[in-house]
């Protein structure tokens, strides 16, 4: 899930998994109007780790640790943020949003991802599926002629 943090101080959930909801949001972030005043975007994901024994590697029953009542639920329940706020000291600036599907056969694991284009400089993060890691890249990339999102 994606969180679009505004001047006017709201903030706005998008769910990539509702095709009419991706879509028309989609539509919104081309609007330059718009991108303008977008203070920063958030990925918001809960972690799909597993507990496992230390010996045998299976998952395990767990209990309680307050009142000891054993659960059948074995996975991580804690959640993780990525932010990425507007630059500052720039000029242009505009975000793109996406969600990766997995693709097996090329062993990607998929997840989510946030790119920012910064006068000359674009800036990833990228929130692996499955695993409660990111991936953040700075590049130059000189000057940008062409912008394929305002198309």
């Amino acid at each position: 899930m994606f969180k679009i943090h505004t001047k006017d101080g709201k903030t706005v959930s998008i769910d990539f998994e509702n095709e009419r909801q991706a879509a028309e949001w989609a539509k919104r972030l081309r609007d330059p109007a718009f991108q303008k005043t977008i203070t920063g975007i958030s990925i918001v994901k809960t972690c799909g780790g597993k507990f496992r024994c230390d010996r045998c590697r299976k998952a395990t029953q767990l209990d309680c640790s307050h009142c000891g009542h054993p659960t059948k639920e074995s996975s991580c329940s804690t959640g993780v943020q990525f932010s990425l706020s507007r630059p500052v000291g720039f000029d242009r600036c505009f975000y793109v949003i996406e969600k990766i599907d997995p693709n097996v056969n090329a062993k990607m694991r998929g997840g989510q991802k946030i790119t920012c284009f910064v006068d000359d400089i674009r800036i990833v993060v990228m929130a692996h599926a499955g695993q409660p890691a990111s991936r953040v890249s700075l590049t130059k990339i000189g000057k940008q002629r062409y912008n394929p999102f305002t198309d």
